[in-house]
């Protein structure tokens, strides 16, 4: 593996911490470092690929590290990279910056001897080693089973299905849904376990094992957290606006903050903080996801690192707080253990309203335009914009974080503001005019024009001008008031439509070319109007 140094700020000793895999909201706390004049050195795990490494928000861009390390063919050999990457400064911490990083950043640090998680739970990233230790002190965990064989699970699951009527399907790492199915039946439960063992996973993990769980009924909530030495602090409560859309049972409409002096926030801290010490958390940033069944709160499961999402989340959170985040306590933990006692154990009243609106596509195509943007930067509470999908790009349909295409901060003092300005959004997504997509028509037959006419179109035959080809004859088309001409190939092999041109006809392609159209693009004729437009 190669060590690339990417700049030496300076050859003085300053603060120096490594941030393992500083990608999604990793790469804020790599800003943040910097911004704090700490030398940031970036770790990159064995499993992340290169286009893994530019999934980084927009303001983090260009940033540029003391050093970059590739993971090593040993614990050992990545230590004494990192320490001669870092030179002339010594490392002060080892943070882990995305889920990729988790176990990394675990060995990493306990190698290096510096402020550490540790080994001896395993890889603390395992879903099903979260839910085998909450389970083992005493709180609820979640009902599932582990297999890398369908027939070593398909009785459990035949049970669940039968006793609930769904089972969840997630393969053991993971992260923003990727991979995570609702099933209702043993066939799509065996295609979909099936699927998981044989997929590479976006994050990393390939094969492995796939987790079948309970269906959890209730509505889903975050709690993030920092710690250091063991002393936990909770930097926001929020809860996620979760919705069936595109075929897909989890997809994400949006994010509001709870505030912590509400009774839900402190039930759930309070189930929440226990997990943390079932799971040795000693040290850095978790995300904890928790459902509010009726039975009471149950981990879904905690991510060992800061809250995802790009950290679009952030300036909504420090309006909220009165100036910090998890990721400023984050640093604080590791660094600056006196800025991070100085923080209250969870946020007092909430000093704004906010909330994130996440775009929700239902259509697919080339994005010609945007009004959705436009309005967004219109409305009196937006913050900021993190646009997935831009001019020209593909858009897809919403089935998971990785398909989203907008993240839009809301923050006002005035919460009927937020509420307003986050419906005036919500329509314009539901409407299909939140994106204007380029319209791509295929070129048609003379028959399946005809299908598709609107109402009953009349053709006319009028005299073949001089200028077209003699195996054809112009036609013209009426219906609404308006009308196209066109010249019918009569050639037997080819049957397709040529609109009448100056210059000889392109034979490689024949296809429709309508001439001679006025608006409005109304009927059969509109339609001839918006191909010749395209087409044009």
């Amino acid at each position: 593996p190669l060590c690339i140094l990417a700049m030496r700020a300076s050859t003085q000793q300053q603060r120096c911490v490594a941030i393992v895999d500083p990608i999604s909201t990793g790469a804020c706390v790599a800003v943040e470092a910097t911004k704090r004049g700490y030398a940031v050195v970036a770790v990159w795990s064995a499993v992340v690929t290169k286009d893994l490494r530019n999934m980084v928000p927009e303001h983090a861009k260009g940033l540029r590290y003391h050093a970059q390390v590739d993971e090593g063919e040993s614990i050992e050999a990545t230590a004494q990279l990192l320490r001669k990457a870092a030179a002339p400064h010594k490392v002060d911490a080892v943070i882990c910056g995305a889920e990729t990083g988790v176990e990394l950043a675990d060995r990493l640090s306990q190698r290096s001897g510096l402020a550490s998680n540790g080994t001896e739970l395993g890889n603390r990233r395992d879903k099903h080693t979260q839910q085998q230790a909450v389970r083992e002190a005493g709180m609820r965990a979640v009902r599932e089973t582990l297999g890398t064989e369908w027939q070593t699970v398909a009785g459990w699951v035949a049970t669940e299905l039968e006793a609930n009527g769904k089972v969840v399907l997630k393969p053991v790492e993971s992260a923003g849904s990727d991979g995570v199915k609702l099933c209702a039946s043993l066939e799509e439960s065996k295609a979909h376990f099936e699927t998981l063992m044989g997929a590479q996973r976006r994050v990393g993990a390939q094969g492995g094992a796939v987790l079948c769980q309970e269906f959890l009924v209730g509505p889903e909530y975050v709690v993030d957290t920092v710690t250091s030495a063991g002393e936990h602090k909770v930097t926001a409560v929020w809860k996620y606006d979760k919705r069936p859309c595109n075929g897909a049972a989890f997809v994400y409409f949006g994010m509001l903050p709870v505030p912590p002096s509400e009774a839900v926030a402190q039930r759930l801290i309070g189930y929440v903080l226990p997990v943390l010490d079932a799971l040795q958390i000693r040290y850095g940033a978790t995300h904890g996801e928790v459902i509010l069944t009726k039975d009471g709160p149950c981990l879904v499961e905690m991510n060992c690192r800061p809250h995802g999402g790009d950290g679009n989340w952030l300036p909504m959170a420090r309006a909220l707080t009165g100036g910090y985040s998890q990721v400023d306590a984050l640093l604080d933990a590791f660094v600056e253990p006196q800025r991070f006692a100085a923080l209250p154990p969870c946020p007092g009243t909430w000093q704004a309203a906010a909330q994130e609106f996440l775009v929700v596509s239902t259509q697919e195509g080339k994005v010609a335009s945007a009004p959705g943007y436009e309005l967004a930067r219109s409305l009196r509470s937006f913050v900021s914009l993190e646009a997935f999908v831009s001019v020209g790009d593909q858009l897809a349909r919403t089935v998971d974080v990785f398909t989203q295409a907008a993240s839009i901060v809301l923050v006002h003092a005035d919460a009927a503001v937020v509420t307003e300005d986050a419906a005036a959004l919500r329509r314009l997504e539901q409407s299909g005019d939140f994106f204007t997509l380029a319209v791509e028509y295929p070129y048609q037959t003379r028959e399946s024009l005809l299908a598709s006419a609107v109402g009953t179109p009349t053709a006319t035959r009028v005299p073949l001008p001089a200028s077209a080809s003699a195996t054809g004859s112009v036609h013209s088309l009426s219906s609404g008031g308006h009308s196209a001409s066109f010249v019918i190939d009569t050639t037997p092999s080819s049957p397709t439509l040529r609109r009448p041109e100056r210059r000889p006809p392109r034979v490689a392609r024949p296809a429709l070319r309508p001439s001679g159209l006025s608006v409005p693009f109304v009927g059969t004729a509109g339609r001839l109007a918006r191909m010749a437009r395209v087409g044009a």
